[in-house]
């Protein structure tokens, strides 16, 4: 076999393993929320930085950011 020969996956070894179970999916989905969340996080800090705190204004008590800003945050 050569490195340009595209490899077939090992069905046999993993035949004789369970399925994970509802909570262990569960969990994995769980994992992968915090990770989107910490990286959701990271973004609107750099765009924030980006932008910068000028931008931002308190009006009736509550905290108006620009229009263009809160369009890319909300993406």
């Amino acid at each position: 076999m050569t490195a340009s020969e595209p490899t077939q996956p090992d069905h046999e070894s993993s035949e004789g393993l369970p399925a994970a179970g509802l909570w262990r999916r569960l969990a994995a989905m769980l994992y992968d929320g915090f990770l989107v969340v910490a990286i959701w996080m990271v973004l609107g800090y750099f765009i924030q930085f980006v932008f910068g705190t000028e931008t931002n204004q308190v009006v009736n008590g509550r905290v108006e950011t620009d229009p263009i800003q809160d369009t890319v945050l909300f993406l």
